[in-house]
């Protein structure tokens, strides 16, 4: 039986899906898909991280609290992975979900490619980016 369904609906409630730019060495600029959840029990995040892999890191969520706030996440093809596996049963970050798979179909390089990416193409990018943030902000208002 898949798990894909409680997969979705928790990270629907605690989930984030993020379009990241990343600047390495002031000369270019990398582009990649990822999604993260926290939580305070860990054991949700495990099996997150059993079914899709990524990584769990912790943090004290606020500074000299003693609980502590368990995160995993994951990025790039294995990020994008996961979002179209539990697509079908997203409601509240199935927009934003649709909007990162047609980022990533649109502009990920494949194997062997290695094309120069002008302006124009990362400001195309900033879009798809900035559209994610607007729905997530409609979904806090």
């Amino acid at each position: 039986m898949t798990k894909s369904p409680y997969f979705a609906g928790f990270f629907d409630g605690e989930g984030c899906i993020q379009i990241v730019e990343t600047r390495r060495q002031k000369r270019w600029i990398s582009w990649s898909v990822t999604a993260s959840c926290s939580q305070r029990d860990p054991r949700p995040l495990r099996l997150l991280m059993e079914q899709y892999g990524g990584h769990i890191h912790h943090h004290p969520k606020i500074k000299g609290s003693d609980r502590w706030i368990f995160v995993w996440q994951i990025s790039g093809s294995k990020a994008v992975a996961a979002i179209a596996d539990m697509l079908p049963f997203l409601i509240v970050k199935k927009e934003q979900a649709e909007v990162a798979l047609e980022f990533w179909d649109r502009y990920h390089l494949k194997p062997g490619r290695h094309n120069r990416v002008t302006e124009d193409g990362h400001e195309a990018r900033r879009g798809y980016s900035a559209r994610l943030k607007v729905l997530k902000e409609e979904i806090s208002a």
